[in-house]
């Protein structure tokens, strides 16, 4: 297979889209460095609470995944036939739920206010750069680096011994 096509096929694959969750709308939010951060004018934070069989592992590929390479969501109403989606910054990603920033005219469209809550559709989209500089970092290695990263199975390993020597007791 072309490897192009390989990475390709990776990123199609990697898709975060959860259906028909509740997403509360809050003014402010708690964080960790500076207390509480306000939503500007016109802005809300929304909340989407996970399940207690979907809450992030911290040892989960996908969590990781979602934490380190996720800066935005589509989300549309559920059950909606519009096709309209409306895309959202991903605010805070906790291992119980993840906080989304809506812009004025997604609260405006979606007719939500400081303590409504919505049902929605949400779709994590994948900033890919970060994958895309990791591959691109790979392909310009040499074949003697790469031997380093990743050394064959049957090449042979060197092995430490270590030796502890008592001190002497006196007689």
């Amino acid at each position: 297979m072309n490897e192009n096509y390989e990475k390709q096929v990776l990123f199609l694959r990697l898709s975060f889209v959860l259906q028909s969750v509740q997403l509360d709308c809050q003014q402010s939010i708690s964080n960790n460095w500076s207390g509480v951060v306000y939503a500007g004018s016109g802005e809300l934070f929304g909340i989407l609470k996970f399940q207690d069989n979907e809450s992030l592992q911290p040892d989960d590929a996908a969590s990781r995944l979602l934490v380190r390479n996720v800066n935005s969501a589509w989300i549309k109403i559920a059950g909606s036939s519009s096709q309209k989606v409306y895309e959202t910054l991903v605010q805070k990603v906790e291992n119980d739920c993840v906080t989304l920033k809506l812009s004025p005219q997604t609260c405006l469209d979606l007719k939500v206010s400081e303590g409504g809550q919505i049902v929605v559709d949400v779709q994590f989209q994948l900033n890919r750069q970060p994958l895309c500089d990791w591959h691109a970092a790979i392909d310009r290695l040499g074949p003697h680096q790469l031997r380093l990263l990743f050394p064959t199975p049957s090449a042979p390993q060197n092995k430490l011994e270590v030796y502890f020597i008592s001190p002497l007791r006196p007689l």
